[in-house]
């Protein structure tokens, strides 16, 4: 009956519109508690900008081999230009879905130009048009730093006429891609960019957790060419059911680190945006990368891949990792900042991946991004 009954309830809540939930604790997620409504949960970038009071553009960004991308922009014309780029099967929405506390929102009240990512094969891009499209998803990270980060840099500075001025925010996979960027298209860089923020860097992965290497096998056992959507009908279950949501959270840990600092009521916004859409073949280059060691472009079987060279970078740097990171492990981020020169360090103690957008003291970290964009300025 109770299962009938909670059937009926997800048939309503589809056919009616969803209604995000944020709670204080686990326990309150359920089908009777009345929690504070969160209409950001089943939002998009525009939609949670324009709630916030924020102005919002969207501009449309063609890279060199045929892709659509969707880039939104916090426009503030006299500000300096700031891009986010979100992590691997993930998207823009990450820099804002925490409300008024979220990254975005902070450096658009500080006076920046705020210019929010997205990767090829996400669903904000063009994914849409090419679900069974095979070739659409024959893409890796090394596409993404060659094709889609020139295009969206050109945009940037023909709208802005601020070339050298943009600062780069990366997290992940988006720090990944900067890297690959500012290696293989140095002097470019050296002319666009001020220089690189990156949160949780990934380039040397000898430390990773090594569930993502079992994880790509299963996706080549399945054959599968991308992962991920929108996850609605999981946000949904879950925002009913909050013992359920917390063992879900609890058991991310073995993927992204262990951490105490979740807060319950951001935990149905933690799981909508989980695994958007990507192709496999970024996360296959990872695991070749962890399998490695190096540093190096997907191996798509002609000889063995190029190994990127990270004393090549000749941009300001600031690494920021978190302590208890799995997948950008300290020992590797340690690597990657004696190979950069001159790159600076932040460790964030208690932070795993995902913390550097869930921590019930987000502040301390925003205190040191603060440093470390003020001594790019």
């Amino acid at each position: 009956m109770k299962l009938l009954l909670f059937i009926v309830f997800i048939q309503i809540s589809f056919a009616y519109g969803l209604r995000g939930k944020r709670c204080k604790e686990y326990e309150e997620y359920n089908l009777i508690t009345t929690c504070e409504d969160n209409p950001d949960v089943f939002s998009d970038t525009s939609a949670i900008i324009d709630r916030h009071g924020f102005p919002v553009e969207n501009h449309t960004v063609y890279t060199k081999d045929g892709y659509i991308l969707n880039v939104y922009r916090i426009p503030n014309p006299s500000g300096q230009p700031v891009f986010l780029q979100h992590g691997a099967a993930a998207s823009s929405e990450w820099w804002v879905y925490t409300g008024n506390n979220s990254l975005a929102f902070r450096l658009a009240r500080k006076g920046y130009d705020v210019w929010l990512g997205n990767t090829r094969g996400n669903y904000n891009s063009d994914e849409r048009n090419h679900k069974t499209d095979k070739q659409y998803w024959n893409y890796t990270i090394d596409d993404m730093g060659n094709y889609d980060l020139p295009a969206v840099f050109d945009t940037i500075i023909k709208e802005t006429n601020k070339r050298g001025e943009i600062i780069y925010v990366g997290h992940s996979q988006g720090t990944t891609e900067a890297m690959i960027y500012s290696i293989t298209h140095r002097d470019e860089a050296k002319r666009n960019l001020k220089g690189l923020i990156l949160i949780c860097p990934v380039a040397k992965m000898n430390s990773t957790n090594k569930l993502l290497i079992n994880f790509v096998k299963i996706l080549d056992v399945l054959q599968i060419d991308h992962t991920g959507s929108s996850n609605n009908l999981l946000t949904a279950i879950l925002q009913n059911f909050g013992s359920l949501m917390k063992n879900l959270a609890n058991l991310s840990n073995y993927i992204y680190g262990p951490t105490n600092l979740y807060t319950a009521e951001y935990m149905p916004i933690f799981f909508r945006y989980l695994m958007s859409s990507e192709s496999t073949l970024p996360l296959k280059q990872f695991a070749q990368m962890a399998s490695s060691g190096k540093f190096e472009a997907y191996n798509h079987g002609l000889g063995s891949p190029k190994v990127y060279d990270l004393s090549m970078i000749n941009v300001p740097v600031h690494l920021i990792a978190g302590k208890n990171d799995a997948l950008a492990n300290l020992t590797d981020v340690m690597i990657v900042h004696e190979e950069i020169k001159n790159s600076k360090l932040t460790v964030m103690q208690g932070y795993n991946h995902m913390n550097f957008f869930f921590s019930k003291n987000i502040d301390d970290f925003y205190d040191e991004f603060d440093i470390a964009i003020n001594n790019l300025k």
